[in-house]
């Protein structure tokens, strides 16, 4: 599809290739404790084409009303066969064109909750607001992950759960127990914060991975406090840090923003 010289087309990731080789040369001493706990019960997607479908379309589903009620045009495609592990947003005035490639969902370490935020953050490219990439339409890069974690609480119960099951209070990590506390505080269910604290640890692995980095962690915040807004992709820690912030409604890191 051809669009006008305005068109942004935003690449979440790399090719699967690209994944695969930076899993191997990752170093296993980087894994944390509270890493490792949330991703030790996580639904692993492992390429089901049932699953990746019914995800990505149940997402396009809930945002679809909310783009035509501001006359926007959305065509949305989510391709299992194309391997590339990618997704893009492309908008021309009053249109938006989104797409999924199966890669992304094929990823070893991927869940289909922590494949819902990847989804997420295009659409929050286009409903996110201000600020916004220069001389586009679109959401900086931290504006849509920080409104992917808003829209998170509303998604998460809409997709298939994990058969496996998610973290309990019990056995909740003692660094993890005051994001549940705060999770009450902005009115998250308590068994909804915890399969959210989950899938954004394991979006942050997720993309921690492509950019062959040390894992982010959720309480090991990035006290960095810019001077400018950054419009591109800030850390991957601040990248989680700010999806966790949304999730929770908490004021935008200060690392980005």
């Amino acid at each position: 599809m051809n669009y006008a010289k305005n068109i942004l087309i935003i690449l979440l990731c790399f090719s699967l290739q690209g994944y695969v080789n930076a899993n191997l040369e990752a170093n296993p001493g980087c894994e944390t404790s509270i890493s490792t706990f949330l991703n030790k019960s996580a639904n692993l997607l492992y390429t089901s084409e049932q699953t990746f479908t019914e995800v990505a379309y149940s997402i396009k589903d809930f945002f679809a009303p909310k783009l035509a009620n501001m006359d926007i045009h959305l065509e949305f495609d989510a391709i299992w066969d194309v391997p590339e592990a990618g997704a893009f947003v492309q908008r021309n005035q009053q249109m938006v064109y989104i797409e999924i490639y199966g890669g992304i969902a094929q990823h070893p370490n991927q869940s289909t909750d922590s494949f819902a935020i990847s989804i997420i953050h295009e659409f929050s490219h286009v409903l996110g607001g201000p600020p916004y990439l220069p001389k586009k339409q679109l959401s900086a890069e931290g504006q849509a992950d920080y409104v992917a974690g808003k829209y998170l609480k509303e998604i998460l119960p809409r997709i298939p759960e994990n058969p496996t099951p998610i973290p309990t209070i019990s056995n909740l990590p003692p660094e993890l127990k005051k994001y549940h506390h705060k999770c009450l505080a902005a009115s998250v269910d308590s068994q909804l914060c915890l399969r959210g604290l989950q899938a954004i640890q394991q979006f942050g692995d997720f993309i921690a991975q492509i950019n062959q980095t040390a894992p982010p962690k959720i309480g090991n915040e990035d006290t960095k406090v810019v001077e400018k807004t950054i419009l591109s992709y800030p850390s991957v820690q601040c990248r989680l840090d700010t999806v966790l912030a949304g999730f929770l409604d908490l004021p935008r890191p200060s690392c980005w923003f």
